[in-house]
């Protein structure tokens, strides 16, 4: 089956099928929600633009992101129309889900516990009625086969877009001199990733104490911040040290922490795979992450990343990191090329089609 129309619908992060897909030659009809619009009207006026598109064009299929609220007005639109739905998860919202109705219970908060709990219900409704889905690695794929009972057949890898400059920045370059930057990238409204940071925090106390020239860089904020911050000052109780860690919240420019970064570290317990890896991979940052969840899907070999298993594994390899800058450089360039040659709009496009196309032929 040859697609030639599609319509997408996604309220977070469009770009992620919009772009690969204005690479292909199929007619793709982009909608969102309008930021601008008044709550009340914000979905169904959705609602009206996807039921007009699926009526007048005629899709092949409507393709849905997430397992919000845009994704039930395109289970609507599916039902109404007799339109083929496939829906793009890019992370596993069965187990968030359960985290933060857990996490609200502990806080007395039964206010946002009764929201998450009718996203679950949501949920179950919207993916009663989908015929396919998009996913990022091979653990949400069993997630989706356990607790949806969808074909596996019907489960298709398709990766998460990149695109990487031509031009090579001065950030890949060998520094010799200077200090030496630890960046991690996370958002601090998820337990699972705050309780990674912290451990990290832990994990890094010898390195930072040992080495006056390396300063650790946390960006993200979130509901935790606070506690984070709670964190340095208990866990690094010497000013001399607590001043080369710098909490700096919400980042608007964060091309900006990666140029001036010699290392990503990551650690989450929530994640399928985290786009960070991609951007900073683009930028020839060596990656040293936790190996868990979705990131397992991926190796250190061509792919720039780093695993560890434990904080003994950790502090080795960051070690062994921060004296080897010709072993930073040659991981960093293995992840960019590996970015460019697997994660360009181009090469998604192109995934993304094929993955459907597989889907509708085992419908």
């Amino acid at each position: 089956m040859t697609l030639t129309e599609i319509v997408v619908v996604s309220e977070t992060r469009t770009e992620e099928l919009a772009k690969p897909l204005s690479t292909t030659d199929v007619s793709a009809s982009i909608l969102t929600t309008n930021p601008d619009s008044s709550p009340v009207w914000r979905y169904p006026l959705l609602l009206l633009s996807a039921l007009y598109h699926a009526v007048v064009k005629r899709p092949d299929v409507i393709l849905a992101k997430g397992d919000g609220f845009a994704s039930f007005v395109a289970t609507i639109v599916s039902i109404l129309t007799r339109t083929t739905l496939i829906v793009r998860l890019g992370g596993d919202a069965w187990r968030v889900n359960r985290a933060k109705r857990k996490e609200h219970i502990q806080q007395r908060n039964y206010k946002k516990y009764s929201i998450y709990k009718a996203r679950s219900l949501l949920r179950r409704f919207t993916f009663r009625f989908t015929h396919g889905f998009l996913v990022v690695s091979n653990e949400i794929q069993r997630s989706v086969e356990q607790y949806t009972g969808c074909p596996p057949e019907r489960i298709e890898l398709a990766p998460v877009p990149k695109e990487v400059s031509d031009s090579r920045d001065t950030a890949s370059d060998l520094q010799e001199e200077g200090p030496f930057t630890v960046l991690t990238v996370t958002n601090l409204r998820f337990k699972g990733k705050y309780v990674g940071t912290r451990e990290m925090l832990k994990a890094l106390k010898p390195i930072l104490s040992e080495n006056r020239s390396v300063r650790f860089v946390i960006a993200g904020n979130g509901s935790y911040y606070s506690e984070l911050l709670e964190d340095i000052n208990r866990i690094y109780p010497s000013p001399d040290v607590r001043c080369r860690i710098n909490a700096v919240g919400h980042v608007d420019t964060i091309s900006e922490l990666y140029r001036m970064s010699d290392i990503l570290i990551y650690k989450s317990y929530t994640d399928g795979m985290p786009n960070v890896f991609l951007e900073a991979q683009a930028w020839e940052l060596p990656v040293l992450t936790n190996s868990a969840f979705g990131i397992d899907d991926y190796t250190d070999g061509p792919t720039g990343l780093v695993t560890y298993s434990d904080t003994a594994e950790f502090r080795r390899t960051m070690s062994s990191l921060l004296s080897s800058p010709t072993r930073r450089r040659d991981i960093g360039r293995k992840g960019r090329k590996y970015v460019k040659e697997n994660h360009s709009n181009g090469v998604t496009g192109e995934q993304i089609l094929s993955s459907v196309e597989s889907i509708l032929q085992n419908r």
